[in-house]
Formats: C-alpha cells, structure tokens, sequence
C-alpha cells in the first residue's frame, strides 16, 4: 500500500478528533452537547478503524525501517484511541478534572504526534535524534569504545523493559486469569462483540473505540500471526502476575543478556587486530542510533499504559467485556515491548517467529560490521 494512504488515513483521523472537541455555542443549543458527541465518535471510531487497517498492511513490506515505523504508528493511535475512548466515558461518569486533563495530555503529546505526523515512507529514523560526538582513530581506542556501548546497551536495554512491564503487570492487579487468557486469545473484533446489549450511546461508541486501540496493539504484534506471541505473554503472566519484582527476573531470563555478552566479546576478541577504527566506530554508532531508537518504543508504550489506566476503571464495571478489554490492552502492550527488546538485543527466543525480526540489533551489528569484516567469517 503507497505510503501516503497512511498520512491520508491519519489526516482523517486527525481531523475526526479534532471535529469532536470543536463544538459552537449554537449547536450545543440547538442540539445538545452529548447528542453532538456520541454522532462524532462515530467519525472517530471509523477513521480509526481506516487507519488501523492501512497501518497494518504496512506492517507486511519488506523495508524493515518502514515496518517498525508502522508499528509506533499503531501504538500511538492505539493511545489515542484509549484516551478517547477513557474522555467519552468519563463524561458518562462525571469523572474529575484531573482524569479529563489526563486524557487530554495524551492527545497533546508533542512525541507521539510527531510518531503519526512522520512520513511511512521516510522509516524510524523520521522519529529519532542521535547525537554524534568525535570518534578515536585509534583501532584499540575505537574497540574499548565500541565495548562500552555494548555493556550501556545491553544494561539499558532490558531496564526499559522491565519498568515498562512493572508498569504494565501493575494494570493488570485484580484480573483473573482467566480473563486474561481470554484476553490474550481473542481477536479485537471478538472482544467487541462481548459488550452487552444494555450498554449504549456514548459506552458503545466507547468500547469500539477500545477495541479499535486493542485491534492495533494486535496488529503491532502481527496481526493474527501474533497469536501465539500473545499466548506466550499469557504464559509469562503465570510466573509474574502481581509480583512486580519477578519482572526483572523474567526479562533476564528471557534475553539471557550474560549469553549474548559472551557471543558479542567472542567475536570482538576473534576480529582483535584485524579491524580498522572505522569499522568499531561505525558499530558504535550503529548501536547508538538503535538505543535512540528502542527508547522511542518504549515511551510510546508507556504513553498506552497511561491512556490504558484512564480508560481502565469505568471498564471494569462493564462485565463481562470490559476486563477483557483491559486484560487484552495490557497483554499487547507487555508483550510488544518485551519482543522489541529481545529485538534489539537480537535474542534467541524467535524460533519460527521470523517476522518479529524487524531490526538488525546487537549481535548481528557486531557480527556484520566487525567479525564479518575481518575476514573470520
């Protein structure tokens, strides 16, 4: 699909949001302000679902760059859906100010605007700043360098992830597991078709919209090829649910960070020698970008569990659909950004998951640029 169906999608989503705020003081009189809404959110919720679809056919190109792209683009429409959809409920609830403000601040995030503004065509590197300092031209000098980067990454890395996924398993306190393995299971669309008949107006237009947001964080995570990702998130749950600090542990035994060190430090060592700076500076700079850019990933995620939190209290009440809904939100959240770590880090785990690889990260920057280069390979 031609990348400007993706920037036609999201103006249209854009300015279905912005449609639903602006309200004159004659329609509200004529008409009513909560008539005028619900009519909107169906704008909303369409062009939503538009741009979920043409975002997850960018998900199947073969430009990697363009695929991650695609990915960030989901989650933060994903966050604005949710926070949306929390805003609508909220005014059913007479909810505070403070929790209107909330959600209001997710619309008006400068970085995820920038996610949904940046061209498909351009890739990740439309949404990512790194900074460049001077580079030594000495070999040793450049390969102590390029080991320093290598220990930040692989410290940082797996840190991110983890405080995203406290942050994400603490949503989730007070779901059964059984529904959470519902909500790991379940496409979006059946989800949706759980609400109950006596919910109406507003709520309805609400839950699509939800369920719109769940539909892109099952995308992100490939769409109904993800499945089994998403029932290995629902594993995981067994051994963390409500134990924030086995977080830590399990994103450690699931990178195996000790492992990767080894394999990175054995080629380095073997490619010792026979390598010019370039080569140790160009992987330094490499790794420096894909820090930059999993940082990117990681706030947007963080931007969902936060839209995810507002919207989370008047679902629960809407049983048996709505913890569903919010178990679902969560378990796609927790599980893009545990395998974007693994992703960056290059772990072992992806077995036939091949299209979960979008990025060439530690080990095979290393490999690629020093190792291969030194004629070892």
């Amino acid at each position: 699909m031609p990348s400007d169906a993706v920037q036609d999608a999201w103006t249209d989503y854009r300015q279905a949001i912005d449609h639903l705020y602006q309200l004159s003081d004659r329609e509200a009189r004529d008409r009513g302000d909560a008539e005028i809404r619900a009519d909107r959110l169906d704008g909303v919720v369409s062009r939503s679902e538009h741009l979920q679809a043409v975002l997850a056919a960018e998900m199947t190109t073969e430009d990697l760059a363009q695929r991650e792209l695609a990915g960030l683009k989901l989650l933060a429409a994903a966050a604005y859906d949710f926070s949306i959809a929390a805003d609508a409920a909220d005014e059913q609830a007479a909810a505070s100010a403070a929790d209107r403000a909330a959600a209001s601040e997710v619309l008006t995030d400068p970085g995820l605007r920038q996610i949904l503004d940046a061209p498909q065509g351009a890739g990740i590197l439309a949404v990512v700043t790194v900074d460049r300092g001077a580079r030594p031209s000495d070999p040793a000098e450049a390969a102590s360098d390029l080991r320093g980067e290598i220990s930040d990454f692989l410290d940082e890395i797996p840190d991110r992830t983890a405080r995203a996924g406290i942050e994400a398993v603490t949503g989730m306190a007070g779901l059964a597991g059984s529904v959470l393995h519902g909500a790991a299971l379940l496409p979006a669309p059946d989800i949706l078709a759980r609400v109950p008949d006596h919910v109406s107006g507003v709520l309805r237009r609400a839950a699509r919209l939800v369920a719109a947001a769940v539909g892109k964080l099952q995308a992100a995570m490939g769409g109904e090829q993800g499945a089994d990702a998403r029932e290995a998130v629902y594993e995981w749950l067994g051994e963390i649910h409500g134990v924030r600090q086995l977080v830590t542990g399990l994103v450690s035994r699931l990178y195996e960070t000790a492992r990767i060190q080894a394999e990175v430090e054995e080629m380095l060592k073997a490619a010792d020698g026979s390598v010019d700076a370039g080569l140790y500076n160009k992987a330094t700079e490499t790794l420096e970008e894909l820090l930059a850019r999993h940082g990117v990933t990681t706030r947007t995620v963080t931007w969902v569990l936060r839209a995810l939190s507002l919207v989370k209290k008047p679902l629960l009440g809407v049983v048996p659909w709505g913890p569903v809904a919010v178990g679902a939100g969560y378990v796609g959240a927790l599980g893009y950004v545990v395998y974007a770590g693994g992703d960056y880090l290059d772990w072992y785990r992806l077995g036939d998951q091949a299209w979960l690889d979008r990025v060439h990260g530690l080990r095979t920057t290393v490999r690629e640029t020093v190792f291969d280069n030194a004629g070892l390979a």
